[in-house]
């Protein structure tokens, strides 16, 4: 490993050149039993490495994208599930809800949210744009902003152990 090993007008006053696995930097738990490596790979990416692991536990790409359990970025945020495990776990805030809220591109305005609390699942669309339900691509069922249903294609089929529709 070099410190400071280049100079060009481009660099910082301090560089660490990562070795030819791609780190630069090992950060190791006192008993030595744990370690992280952090490190800028070939492509350019900045990667940090969970002891001995060939992929990266947290990767960003040049983009700015960021990656977790994975180095294949292809969103801002993507996040690799290891096997027979959850992607994502959102905890609750203090009040127990745990929340998912949409934003237009300029943050100015909440589109739509996602609720999770203990008594209701709530998905809403906050703007006044219908909501739908799609398969394939296609919107199958759509919420109008007068609260209408409307099954755009297909049929209501009411299962073998339903009752029908009560309209009280």
């Amino acid at each position: 490993s070099e410190f400071n090993g280049y100079a060009n007008s481009e660099d910082a006053p301090i560089g660490v050149k990562s070795n030819s696995s791609h780190f630069a930097i090992s950060l190791e738990e006192n008993s030595g039993t744990e370690t992280w490596q952090i490190g800028v790979d070939a492509a350019g990416d900045l990667n940090f490495h969970n002891s001995t692991s060939a992929t990266p536990s947290v990767s960003i790409n040049d983009d700015g994208y960021v990656g977790i359990n994975t180095n294949t970025t292809t969103a801002p945020l993507t996040i690799k599930s290891p096997a027979n495990a959850e992607a994502i776990h959102i905890v609750g805030r203090s009040d127990d809800i745990g929340q998912i809220i949409f934003f237009e591109a300029d943050g100015s305005t909440n589109l739509a949210r996602v609720d999770a609390r203990n008594n209701v699942f709530n998905v809403q669309s906050n703007a006044a744009i219908p909501m739908t339900l799609g398969t394939s691509s296609t919107a199958r069922v759509t919420v109008e902003t007068n609260g209408d249903l409307t099954i755009e294609d297909g049929n209501l089929v009411v299962g073998t152990a339903g009752h029908g529709i009560d309209f009280s």
